[in-house]
């Protein structure tokens, strides 16, 4: 990917995170734990990520990846999100447990 896609992809997150913080002056370069970043924020983000550009970021990547800048490269090189991944291999006919005696 060149620098000129890089830049484009950064771009993009910066933009998500502004929704995201309400924060029109967030640049590349902003820390997500300076931000006050907090785990719901990060699912946030996620999900974001995977409406946005259709990959899929691994949560423990915004820890190890925590600035817009950083993260493109990681957005750029995820795999492809598909929305139904995994969700064929779940039981659904099975019946939930019992709810434990709240006395």
């Amino acid at each position: 990917m060149s620098d000129d896609d890089l830049d484009v992809v950064t771009e993009r997150i910066v933009a998500v995170w502004r929704d995201i913080f309400g924060l029109p002056d967030l640049d590349a370069d902003s820390h997500l734990l300076d931000l006050g970043a907090n785990s719901l924020t990060a699912v946030k983000i996620r999900s974001r990520i995977r409406a946005e550009f259709g990959r899929e970021v691994e949560l423990i990547e915004f820890l190890d990846h925590p600035t817009p800048r950083e993260l493109a490269p990681v957005v750029a090189a995820a795999p492809e999100w598909d929305d139904a991944q995994g969700w064929g291999d779940l039981d659904w006919s099975a019946e939930p447990a019992p709810a434990e005696d709240a006395r």
